[in-house]
């Protein structure tokens, strides 16, 4: 497994809702959770225990997090148990307290990927030189071995990192809606391998007796170009015949550019993407006809919406070949889609997957090798 990047990692800066503009945006919203799966919070007691023991094996304590911890609940709160205040912190604390907040919280999700959730951190890229710079992706142990399902997570762009869908989301609300932590292990319970891609691990400040500079990351030069090199080197190694797609925001971008750049395996393997309020625009003129019908056809985009959980959002009679069916997440909110639409995007993956291996069944007793893989 792969050391961590040191604090001097640069991430990819682009124009997603995500987070990066965090510190100067309100907190306060005016939308209540009312259609969002809160059963999490009563359903992942279990994964709340297994964090908690995480935690005390490795020797943390609420003082770990300035002052700060999370409760069985998946909040961040103080000694008191009050919420944490992003408003109320920084005038005590001064500006400079959040990003070292954020800093230490990532860390710490990471680190429960791997001891909660059994994943493995990877170096990228795999040839790496002596000192060369170097990012990082997750994977479950059996992720290259299994030939059944493997699910790719794609965070949005701006300051989030793999393992972390947003940090607003954690801080003011909850861990386990904000980060991936209650993905992987509804993945894993499904019977799912993962791999997290770390798109926005772009290059890093090198530093040396006569130069310092950023330099980029070899094969991860931009979000774009690391989803191509985990997927050559990673994802197509694998055995893994059936995959999914679940990403987020400016995931959805990575993810159609990645099926683009990689048509022939991307559309042999993948069964269904989802996107949640994916900022990605799919054009039939400019990609080919095969993988805008395949977007059509397996793809569902749950975007921010005060209408009820899964309601369709077009009107009328939707055109044969268009965008992805959009679906609403049940939330106004963009950073809370992924989490709002979670138990829909289980049930959409576990039905896409029955519908292949129906498909592969029936092609199998006709003698129709194009449709049995």
């Amino acid at each position: 497994m792969g050391e961590a990047l040191s604090t001097f990692t640069k991430c990819g800066t682009g124009e997603d809702t995500d987070d990066h503009d965090y510190a100067n945006r309100s907190f306060d919203s005016p939308h209540a959770e009312k259609n969002s799966s809160n059963n999490i919070r009563h359903k992942d007691k279990d994964l709340a225990r297994r964090l908690s023991e995480s935690m005390r094996l490795n020797n943390s304590n609420p003082h770990d997090f300035y002052g700060f911890h999370f409760n069985n609940d998946g909040q961040l709160v103080d000694e008191r148990g009050q919420a944490f205040n992003f408003s109320e912190q920084k005038e005590i604390r001064g500006a400079n307290f959040y990003p070292k907040l954020c800093e230490k919280i990532m860390n710490f999700v990471q680190e429960s990927l791997v001891t909660s959730l059994s994943l493995e951190k990877i170096a990228i890229p795999v040839d790496a030189k002596e000192n060369e710079p170097q990012s990082f992706i997750f994977a479950s142990r059996n992720a290259l071995t299994t030939t059944d399902k493997l699910l790719i997570l794609i965070h949005g762009s701006g300051n989030v990192v793999a393992g972390i869908w947003s940090r607003k989301v954690i801080m003011t609300d909850n861990l386990y809606k904000g980060s991936q932590i209650t993905y992987v292990d509804k993945a894993i319970s499904e019977g799912y391998e993962v791999v997290i891609l770390n798109t926005n691990v772009n290059s890093k400040v090198v530093h040396c007796e006569t130069w310092e500079g950023d330099v980029p990351i070899r094969g991860s030069e931009s979000p774009k170009e690391h989803a191509v090199h985990v997927w050559d080197n990673f994802i197509c190694q694998s055995k893994a015949q059936h995959i999914a797609v679940v990403s987020h925001s400016y995931g959805g971008v990575v993810t159609t550019h990645l099926a683009c750049e990689r048509r022939e395996s991307f559309l042999s393997r993948v069964f269904a993407v989802v996107f949640t309020d994916s900022v990605h625009q799919l054009d039939p003129k400019r990609m080919p006809k095969d993988v805008f019908r395949f977007f059509c056809d397996n793809a569902r985009n749950w975007v921010s919406s005060n209408l009820p959980l899964d309601t369709c959002i077009e009107k009328g009679k939707r055109p044969p070949l268009s965008d992805p069916r959009k679906i609403s997440a049940g939330d106004p909110r963009h950073e809370w889609t992924t989490h709002a639409a979670y138990n829909s995007v289980f049930a959409f993956l576990r039905e896409e997957y029955e519908k292949k291996i129906s498909r592969a069944r029936a092609a199998s007793a006709t003698g129709d090798r194009k449709n049995i893989s």
